[in-house]
């Protein structure tokens, strides 16, 4: 890969961190329910989320960050010996 495809790569994935999406939109990307969305949110277990309209959004980067934290903590339960 040259620099300048790394370049162009770093600049869309800035692109894509700085989107945001609705629940239903997260429901089609990751299978995870619009339900059980809101019951994290209640529960204070999602990321930071914004209200525009009266609609949810969630930015990219937040959902990255929490996914990325769920594989953490899942994988230290993996490694833990009971």
């Amino acid at each position: 890969m040259t620099e300048e495809e790394q370049k162009q790569l770093l600049a869309k994935r800035e692109e894509m961190m700085n989107r945001f999406y609705t629940p239903a939109q997260i429901q089609k990307r990751l299978g995870i329910s619009c339900k059980t969305l809101k019951k994290w949110r209640e529960k204070d277990m999602m990321p930071m989320y914004t209200k525009r309209g009266g609609r949810i959004f969630y930015s990219a980067k937040a959902l990255s960050d929490f996914l990325f934290m769920q594989r953490l903590i899942v994988s230290e339960h993996e490694g833990a010996l009971f």
